[in-house]
C-alpha cells in the first residue's frame, strides 16, 4: 500500500467518524429539544399552546430516539447490506460487460438504425471495402443513402452488394416467413435491383469496377454491413421485416465478427454477378 493510499484511507476514516459524531449530536439535540419543550409546556397556562408544545415534544422524542438507535445498532448493518447489494450488482455488471467486450459487442438496438447504414460510407477511406448483404437492399436506395454509397465509390472505396435472387424459391419462402404475400418480396427485389445497375452505369468509368453486385440463392438469415470499423448485423425473424428486427454492431477482428464475415464470403463466392 502506497503512502497516498494510506492517506486516503485515513481521510475516509476521519470523515466516517465526523459523520457518526454529527448524527450522535443530532440525536441528543433532538431529545434535548423535546425535553425542553415538555418542561416549557408545564409553565404555560393556555390550554391551546400547552397542547401544541406537548404535541411537538412527543413527536420529537421518537425521532431523537431513532437517530441514536440507528447510529448505535443499525447503521453498520444497513451499510453492510447496501454494500453487499451494490457489490453484487457491480460484479454482475462487470461480468456482463466483460463478456460483451470479449465478444466485441459495441451496441444493440431493437431495429435497424438509419445512421449506422450511412456511417460506413461516410467514414471508410479510399482503398477499403464495404460489403452489404440483404434481401432487397431497399434501405440503400433512399436518395440520401444512395448518394452516400455513390460518393464512397467515387472516393475510391470498393462496395460489394449481395442481394437475394428475385426468381428463386427462397424469395417466396422469405416473403411468407415475413407474413407477406408470396410474390411481395420478389416484386420488392425487382423494384430495387434496377437502381444499382443504373447507378453503376452512371459512375465514371475509372471507378465503375469498384461497385460489384451479386445475387444469391439461400434462405436469408442476416442483414450484414461489413466495413473496416465493424460489422453491423441484423437477424431476419419470423413475422418481422428485417429493418424492424434487432441489430447489433460488432468490433472488427472479434470472434463474432469473423464468423459473420465468413458467412458473407461464402455467399459471395456462390453468388451470381449481376
Amino acid at each position: 500500500m502506497t503512502s497516498t493510499d494510506k492517506s486516503e484511507g485515513t481521510q475516509q476514516t476521519f470523515r466516517q467518524h465526523v459523520v457518526k459524531l454529527k448524527m450522535w449530536l443530532w440525536g441528543f439535540g433532538v431529545l434535548l429539544v423535546a425535553v425542553a419543550l415538555l418542561l416549557w409546556s408545564q409553565t404555560i397556562s393556555d390550554p391551546f399552546w400547552k397542547h401544541v408544545l406537548e404535541t411537538i415534544a412527543v413527536g420529537l422524542l421518537p425521532v431523537g430516539t431513532f437517530i441514536l438507535i440507528y447510529e448505535y445498532d443499525t447503521r453498520k448493518e444497513y451499510q453492510k447490506m447496501v454494500r453487499n447489494e451494490f457489490q453484487g450488482v457491480l460484479h454482475d455488471m462487470a461480468r456482463r460487460c466483460g463478456e460483451c467486450e470479449k465478444l466485441g459487442l459495441h451496441s444493440l438496438s431493437d431495429k435497424r438504425d438509419p445512421e449506422k447504414l450511412v456511417e460506413p460510407f461516410r467514414t471508410t477511406a479510399a482503398g477499403e471495402t464495404i460489403s452489404v448483404l440483404g434481401v432487397a437492399l431497399a434501405d440503400l436506395t433512399d436518395f440520401e443513402r444512395n448518394r452516400e454509397v455513390l460518393d464512397a465509390i467515387r472516393r475510391g472505396c470498393k462496395v460489394r452488394l449481395l442481394y437475394l435472387d428475385a426468381d428463386c424459391q427462397e424469395a417466396r419462402t422469405h416473403s411468407l416467413e415475413e407474413k407477406r404475400g408470396p410474390e411481395e418480396v420478389t416484386d420488392h427485389i425487382k423494384g430495387t435491383q434496377g437502381n444499382w445497375q443504373n447507378d453503376k452505369a452512371k459512375l465514371p468509368s475509372g471507378v465503375r469496377n469498384l461497385l460489384a453486385i451479386k445475387k444469391y440463392r439461400a434462405i436469408p438469415k442476416h442483414f450484414l454491413l461489413i466495413y473496416p470499423k465493424g460489422v453491423y448485423v441484423g437477424h431476419y425473424l419470423r413475422g418481422r421485416r428485417g429493418n424492424e428486427s434487432p441489430h447489433f454492431l460488432i468490433a472488427p477482428g472479434s470472434v463474432l465478427a469473423e464468423q459473420y464475415i465468413t458467412h458473407f464470403d461464402e455467399l459471395w463466392k456462390a453468388g451470381v454477378p449481376v
